[in-house]
């Protein structure tokens, strides 16, 4: 799946490949529901109906109200509490990260929460890129093109201090 902001990124790889607009879209069974992720305003009034939020600073309200702060953020879970609040983290974040990563989420590095966006609107896509999707024939047709363009030589079985 490629993703990018990059407008001559966008341009570069268009001169090799077809692109089907792809979107990324993740869901997580939570409770039975599927509910979106990165967290937004839909994640939350589907497992918190009672929340019934409507807009971008209902969302932001209702995120301070749960955060769990902490002076000095010193692992992910630290990160996630403050983030996400108790009730977040416990239900989407604490299990699937503790058997992805098979270690408590405390001992984990901020990094890994990190990356996990969390939304005030309606945004199901993973990615909020731009420019989104995948190469109409594949990743091989792209990568074939992408290589007998002039520019590029293939040297196979070749030491790369050997060059000039």
């Amino acid at each position: 799946f490629f993703h990018t902001n990059h407008e001559d990124v966008w341009r570069w790889v268009n001169r090799f490949s077809d692109w089907n607009g792809f979107v990324l879209r993740v869901r997580s069974n939570v409770r039975g529901l599927h509910v979106p992720i990165p967290v937004n305003r839909n994640t939350v009034n589907l497992l918190f109906p009672q929340a019934n939020l409507t807009s971008d600073e209902d969302m932001r309200r209702w995120l301070e109200q749960h955060r769990v702060p902490h002076a000095e953020v010193r692992n992910s879970e630290e990160l996630a509490l403050s983030t996400f609040g108790r009730e977040l983290y416990a239900l989407m974040f604490k299990g699937y990260t503790e058997k992805q990563w098979d270690t408590p989420v405390r001992n984990l590095d901020q990094l890994v929460i990190n990356r996990i966006p969390v939304r005030t609107d309606t945004d199901d896509r993973y990615f909020s890129d731009a420019h989104q999707g995948l190469p109409v024939l594949g990743y091989t047709a792209l990568f074939h093109h992408m290589l007998h363009h002039p520019n590029i030589s293939v040297r196979l079985r070749t030491n790369y201090f050997t060059l000039n």
